[in-house]
Formats: structure tokens, C-alpha cells, sequence
């Protein structure tokens, strides 16, 4: 029971938001992404960041008995679902809407519904990648902080005699992997070397959902 009520907490949060977020039904999925950034950006992970516990505090606020879900649940009954995995599936879903701009900040929910009721999908596990996520400066150009750390750190190993200072983002890309447990983010850079002077290059970072860096290579 405990599990059914948190899932509908979690999809009516979804659904109507908390009041100091003011979801409403002009809100989209931009909005949220944006209010991740604001809780993660520049920060430490934790998973007490202001973001979540708004959130936490709006499901134990908000909970309401409903079918909602089990509507949907044809294949599989709602007390099986993990509702930790239907958090994560949710945050995970929010990252990979298209033109989030115009997206309704339901359709993630909708979308976790949709994935946990069809019974191939149930050994599927999701991650949340949202801390990675909001630490791009921009999601366009795909500049990220942490991956310029991690680069940062590599560029400064004694064998290398780059210029940390001269470090300068020229563009990007990045791809969520694994449904969500790792970042793939390419930077591209300009720096300057003591022996071979100014160059280019590209830095593949793969991050884990945390922050963490899995794997570095520059080329």
C-alpha cells in the first residue's frame, strides 16, 4: 500500500506540482529542467539538494488515492512497481523529451507509466541523470563544467605541459547512456602547449549519473 500510494504521490506531483514551483498546466518540461539546474548547477551532488526535497515534501503533501496508473496496468499490478525506479524513469524522461520548450511537464510521468506497465520492460532499471544534465552550461552547445573538470585534471598531469589557463570550450556533444547511469559528452578545446604552442582537441568524457568520472580520453 505504502508503494502504491508513494507512486501516485510521485505522478500527482508530476501533475500538479507544489505550490513554491507553481506547476500548473502552462508549465513544460524546460520549466522543470530548469529548476533542476538551479538545485545542481556548480554544486556537490546530494541527494538532499533543495530540488528533491521539495519534492519529497510535495508527495507526503499531495498524496492522493487514485487509478491513475493502474488504469494502465494491465500486464502488471502497481504493487510491484519499484517507486524508486519510477522516480528515477521519471527524471530520466525529462532529459530525453524533445523541444522541451513546448512539451507538457506531464509527459514524462505518462511516458514511466507507459514503460512500467508493459510487462518486457519490468528488469529494465533507469537512473536519474539530472545532476550531470544540469551542469551544462547550455544543453545546445553542450558545454558541461564537470566534464571541463575532469579534462582540466587530465590536462594537468606531469607528463603534459598544457596550459590549464588557456583552456577554452569551442563546442560539444553529449548522449545519456544505460537509461540514465552514464553521461557521454564530447568537448571539443582549444589550449596552448609550452612546446607545441596553440592547439585543438577533443576530450570524450563518460560520466556516471553522480558526477563521477568512469572513463577520459583526449585525442
Amino acid at each position: 500500500m505504502n508503494k502504491i500510494k508513494y507512486i501516485l504521490g510521485l505522478w500527482l506531483l508530476i501533475l500538479s506540482g507544489c505550490k513554491e514551483n507553481e506547476y500548473n498546466t502552462d508549465t513544460k518540461i524546460a520549466d522543470i529542467q530548469n529548476d533542476i539546474h538551479k538545485s545542481f548547477f556548480d554544486k556537490t551532488y546530494s541527494d538532499k539538494a533543495e530540488f528533491y526535497t521539495k519534492m519529497e515534501k510535495a508527495i507526503s503533501e499531495n498524496i492522493r488515492m487514485g487509478d491513475l496508473i493502474i488504469q494502465a496496468a494491465k500486464n502488471t499490478t502497481i504493487d510491484k512497481i519499484d517507486p524508486s525506479q519510477f522516480k528515477e524513469c521519471v527524471f530520466f524522461e525529462v532529459w530525453n523529451i524533445k523541444n522541451p520548450q513546448s512539451a507538457s511537464y506531464d509527459l514524462a510521468a505518462k511516458r514511466c507509466q507507459t514503460l512500467f506497465t508493459l510487462e518486457y520492460n519490468k528488469d529494465i532499471k533507469y537512473y536519474d541523470p539530472s545532476f550531470v544534465m544540469a551542469n551544462f552550461k547550455d544543453l545546445k552547445t553542450a558545454e558541461n563544467i564537470l566534464a571541463e573538470k575532469a579534462i582540466k585534471e587530465e590536462l594537468s598531469k606531469s607528463f603534459d605541459s598544457t596550459d590549464i589557463k588557456s583552456y577554452k570550450f569551442i563546442d560539444g556533444k553529449y548522449q545519456i547512456l544505460n537509461n540514465g547511469k552514464y553521461i557521454y559528452i564530447i568537448q571539443t578545446f582549444k589550449a596552448k602547449d609550452a612546446i607545441l604552442g596553440d592547439y585543438t582537441q577533443n576530450a570524450h568524457v563518460v560520466l556516471t549519473n553522480k558526477g563521477n568520472v568512469a572513463r577520459i580520453d583526449l585525442n
